[in-house]
């Protein structure tokens, strides 16, 4: 049966949205799952983090979730049921955790106020991601209009 992936933006008003890949424990976003994602700043770089048994229901903050695709659950593996936890190290449980994981968290990219080098976010890390996806054959293409669609704030 295939497991569908999600596109989880968490709302903020003076910064960029933060965006993680959500995978529900089964496929149902009631259901707690697990939140990929990158933490950090341009001005210090990103690190890989992982939450699991993350019940988004229960957040306060403003999320939209927006489906990216299904990937087949041969590349899915659910995390046991239990309490929250938040990993570090990171691990990979399954292929579509090793894949989405094997992209770098962005690195240090603020540059001085003359400095045309683009400042790479969890926005450009999770569509890194999805391209990634896509060229496994994990995702289907559409999932790129998805990320290029996704509201930014």
């Amino acid at each position: 049966m295939p497991r569908t992936l999600y596109l989880a933006i968490f709302h903020r008003h003076l910064f960029p949205a933060h965006w993680v890949i959500y995978k529900p424990n089964t496929d149902d976003t009631s259901s707690p799952g697990t939140m990929l994602h990158v933490e950090g700043d341009v001005a210090n770089g990103f690190s890989h983090t992982v939450a699991r048994n993350y019940d988004i229901l229960k957040t306060s903050r403003t999320y939209t979730m927006i489906t990216l695709g299904q990937v087949d659950s041969q590349y899915v593996k659910d995390y046991p049921k239990g309490a929250y936890v938040s990993l570090a190290p990171v691990q990979a449980i399954d292929r579509v955790e090793q894949v989405i994981l094997s992209v770098p968290a962005p690195g240090k990219s603020l540059r001085s106020a003359t400095s045309k080098v683009k400042q790479s976010n969890c926005q450009d890390w999770v569509k890194e991601c999805v391209k990634v996806l896509i060229n496994q054959g994990m995702l289907p293409s559409s999932a790129w209009d998805v990320v290029q669609k996704a509201p930014l704030n």
